[in-house]
């Protein structure tokens, strides 16, 4: 296809073939780091604690996530929770690619189980048919996989403090965080927008992600590293610079919010009817959008004060 829409879908694409890039450089930095022909022990025990610490963030993140979403990532939680055996003698890369599969198994699972409201599910027998439990929306999923991005580096520093492998378990550190990340920005296309600001509100929390996974990075070289992490770092950049180039496609195309400045208290409904004007059809989202967006408790009671709306087209 070619003009306007082959343009949108070309941003949403290279978005996603740079968070690939972003998997691709993380495996070989991974197959960098656990290349010795013997794994040291101090080595081998730090990629037990940090695959037994991730398991555990993933377990407190999703506990109280919507039942299909435990049920799609227990495989990969129980391939996290065994970690990985240590061979005798490590001449392949077979080691590095488990403690890889181990470390993206969660968050690729929580991007699969993504549903969409609108297709039919198959009921636990707990829970009626139609049930919201049973619905993972991207956002639910996005949210999980922001907070483990910020988390899963904690133990990679606290575990640094090693003597022998410190620079080794912030490269790893790296990694785990990286392969989060590249699985949140799959999450972006399933992602819908009601208004331009949403869109640049959520793009702000990835690019925070993204940024904070350089400054994990630029550390962990400071350290000392002894493998190459440009490769990562470039693929960084670029999924950042695509993630922007997506967002600003889909800002053309949403409403914008306004500010409208109530001197009483006034209806939501009496204030949706004015907003969406002749558009009695509209006046329903409109209501919706307000409440939620002000956070308003009691609709009969708006303002005084300023009231975020959706801006009308009309």
């Amino acid at each position: 296809s070619s003009g306007l829409l082959a343009s949108l879908t070309d941003t949403l694409t290279n978005l996603l073939e740079q968070a690939d890039a972003m998997v691709d450089e993380a495996t070989l930095a991974v197959q960098a780091v656990l290349s010795p022909l013997a794994i040291p022990l101090a080595m081998s025990s730090m990629v037990a604690s940090l695959l037994s610490q991730a398991n555990g963030i993933w377990d407190s993140l999703t506990e109280t996530a919507p039942q299909p979403l435990q049920s799609g990532i227990a495989s990969a939680q129980t391939t996290l929770a065994a970690g990985v055996s240590v061979p005798a003698t490590n001449s392949d890369t077979t080691y590095a690619d488990s403690v890889t599969t181990a470390l993206a198994g969660v968050p690729a699972a929580i991007v699969d189980a993504i549903t969409d409201p609108s297709s039919s599910v198959v009921a636990p027998a707990q829970q009626v048919e139609g049930d919201a439990a049973q619905i993972v929306d991207a956002q639910t999923a996005a949210n999980i996989l922001l907070s483990g991005a910020v988390q899963i580096g904690a133990p990679a520093d606290t575990l640094s403090s090693v003597p022998s492998v410190p620079a080794a378990t912030l490269a790893l550190g790296v990694v785990a965080r990286g392969l989060i990340v590249s699985q949140l920005l799959a999450v972006w296309g399933s992602l819908s927008f009601v208004s331009g600001a949403d869109a640049v509100a959520a793009r702000d929390q990835f690019i925070a992600a993204l940024d904070a996974l350089l400054v994990d990075l630029e550390t962990a070289v400071a350290s000392g590293v002894g493998v190459s992490l440009s490769g990562l770092w470039i693929a960084i950049h670029a999924a950042r610079t695509a993630l922007i180039a997506d967002c600003s496609t889909q800002v053309g195309r949403l409403p914008a919010v306004v500010s409208i400045p109530l001197s009483a208290t006034i209806s939501a409904w009496t204030l949706a009817y004015a907003v969406a004007g002749d558009e009695v059809t509209e006046v329903q989202t409109v209501f919706d959008d307000l409440v939620g967006r002000n956070g308003i408790r009691h609709p009969a009671l708006v303002g005084p004060g300023e009231i975020q709306v959706l801006e009308q087209s009309t």
